[in-house]
């Protein structure tokens, strides 16, 4: 049984279809499935169109768009919770970040979305 609030993992092995699930869902091509809202992290997508100069202020700015963009606090809260709590973090381009941090990025401004998924 899957209760709303909970943390829950997707396993396998290479090839068994982990990847395939999630894109599905996100895209909601599953009959049935509830509607979630859902951001679909592909760890080469993180940095698709950002520049070498783009820094973490300027990529959250870019990234927090739409009808369901995150408030300034909401954002400011979720950059915090995953480790962004220093002007010195929020003024390094994206780039020099190491790729653990890129995705705590990517994750905060999808947290930030209230995203179910």
């Amino acid at each position: 049984e899957i209760r709303r609030g909970h943390r829950y993992g997707v396993i396998g092995s290479n090839g068994s279809g982990k990847t395939t699930l999630m894109a599905r869902i996100a895209s909601k091509d599953i009959s049935g499935f509830p509607d979630l809202r859902v951001v679909l992290l592909r760890h080469e997508a993180i940095l698709q169109g950002v520049r070498r100069s783009t820094k973490v202020c300027d990529y959250v700015s870019q990234r927090n768009v739409g009808e369901d963009a995150a408030s300034a606090e909401e954002m400011e809260k979720a950059l915090h919770i995953m480790g962004f709590e220093t002007e010195d973090q929020m003024g390094k381009a994206v780039l020099e970040l190491s790729g653990g941090w890129q995705m705590r990025l990517a994750l905060a401004c999808a947290v930030a979305r209230k995203a179910n998924l």
